[in-house]
């Protein structure tokens, strides 16, 4: 259930609707005049007015659905972000490799490139063989 949620709430498809949700909340914001006193909203929109004052029409860009949407959408954002890390690193580290290997077709010359990617340095290698050790077999 809990996986359920979490999937829910990392999809692009969330992300989309909270996206089109501030926008359309934005627009509101920006066509209703902001800051005015609660007399003012009732005059100029009369049914509406006072629902517009309880929706926080009045003060879009502070108000707290406001900043609730935004909150949300930036967990969002985050978790869609932490959830595909790891395929685009190991995408971006094989493309990586695949280049190396087209640019220095020769398997000695290209096993001999140290490479961010692929070469491990342990501690306890540095300190039972040396540095010269690690160096040869990279």
């Amino acid at each position: 259930m809990l996986k359920r949620i979490t999937n829910f709430l990392t999809s692009l498809k969330f992300g989309i609707i909270l996206f089109i949700i501030i926008a359309v909340y934005s627009i509101i914001g920006t066509v209703i005049p902001q800051g005015m006193d609660l007399q003012f909203y009732l005059n100029q929109y009369h049914t509406f007015g006072s629902l517009m004052v309880f929706l926080q029409f009045d003060r879009v860009y502070s108000s707290v659905i406001y900043l609730a949407i935004v909150l949300v959408f930036v967990i969002n954002l985050v978790g869609c972000t932490l959830k595909i890390l790891p395929v685009q690193l190991k995408k971006m580290k094989d493309y990586i490799i695949h280049l190396k290997r087209k640019v220095f077709p020769n398997k000695i010359f290209h096993r001999s490139l140290p490479s961010i990617l692929t070469w491990k340095v342990s501690l306890n290698n540095l300190q039972k063989n040396g540095m010269a050790a690690m160096l040869s077999a990279a």
